[in-house]
């Protein structure tokens, strides 16, 4: 009852109640520092719509790996990105001569479009690959400058049975950001039951297709054997094979692979002559000959000048393969 009065009495002797204030109530921290986020809708029109988020919801649209965080400046994208279109693309020529510590597939060459964007957690991707053994068994994105060999960083789809990849995967956002500040320290490369180290591989930066130089695929067959005298089918008559030769200007280098069937192994000669189609004429590229199981790859340096030739007219040239019952020849395939 006291207590009650002590407000009136207060006033009575002349003081003034002040009221006491309700407490402020702080931020959270998971409320606290608001940043936008770009977030991914399911609306073709309108993919990305921009919100102000708090650290809670912030951290909840990182498990999003379409969405952009931060958001850039500005507006959000318009597009999303896919293995064909949006985001940074990077463009990637893969030889078999850039694979390390070893090289790989001597003809092996490919293309490859890597897609990212800063703040997204994907990469997005597509390749095509020629002249390797396929379907690949893997195909990554390593990190170490070129001549070196590193982790993977990245795993991605292996090429089909046609060569081809494509498709987008989750990455962390801050790889994404390193690989973007750093392309040249990172490389593509597509690894295959015979080359498991590596077939053919790409740096992120600095690779050209102009690197591929000269290639053509043949197919050898017995019947395509002729002598000087214009007399043809004089090869083995079941004997098959497929050469590809590879001509490469920058460093003087001829490289192939030939794969045979049907004709007597080891084979003890393979070459490119200069000669008709329906005549004979001199070696002028001396190569390994397939072996018991009917392979051989490799490249031979070889003069500029003949490899300008051989580019500019490839139907003056063939390559054969002899064997000890065909010495003059067993398969052949004019190169052009």
């Amino acid at each position: 009852m006291n207590r009650l009065l002590l407000p009136v009495a207060a006033v009575a002797a002349g003081f003034t109640v002040v009221p006491l204030a309700p407490a402020k109530t702080e931020p959270t921290s998971a409320e606290a520092s608001p940043r936008t986020v770009c977030h991914r809708t399911s609306s073709a029109r309108r993919p990305y719509v921009k919100l102000r988020t708090n650290t809670r919801q912030y951290r909840r649209h990182l498990r999003h790996a379409a969405d952009i965080l931060p958001a850039p400046r500005g507006a959000c994208p318009r597009t999303t990105m896919t293995a064909t279109r949006g985001g940074t693309a990077i463009a990637v020529a893969m030889t078999g001569e850039a694979e390390a510590p070893s090289a790989g597939e001597p003809v092996g060459t490919g293309t490859a479009t890597i897609r990212l964007r800063r703040g997204q957690g994907q990469a997005c991707y597509s390749m095509q690959v020629r002249n390797i053994t396929l379907p690949a068994a893997a195909a990554h994105i390593h990190r170490a400058g070129t001549g070196e060999a590193g982790p993977v960083v990245i795993p991605l789809r292996a090429p089909n049975a046609s060569g081809a990849a494509s498709g987008c995967v989750s990455v962390a956002r801050s790889l994404v950001a390193q690989i973007l500040g750093n392309r040249q320290g990172y490389y593509v490369n597509v690894h295959t039951n015979d080359f498991p180290g590596g077939a053919v591989r790409g740096q992120l930066f600095g690779t050209s297709e102009n690197a591929f130089g000269w290639v053509a695929t043949v197919q050898l067959t017995g019947a395509a054997e002729c002598n000087a005298a214009g007399a043809c089918n004089l090869g083995d008559a079941d004997g098959t094979g497929t050469a590809t030769i590879r001509l490469i200007r920058q460093t003087s280098y001829v490289c192939f692979r030939i794969d045979v069937q049907n004709i007597v192994l080891p084979s003890v000669g393979t070459h490119i002559h200069r000669g008709p189609r329906t005549g004979a004429g001199g070696i002028v590229v001396n190569m390994d000959p397939p072996n018991a199981s009917g392979v051989s790859r490799g490249c031979v340096l070889t003069p500029v000048a003949l490899i300008d030739e051989i580019a500019a007219n490839p139907s003056a040239f063939y390559v054969n393969v002899h064997t000890t019952d065909r010495p003059a020849g067993a398969i052949r395939a004019q190169l052009g």
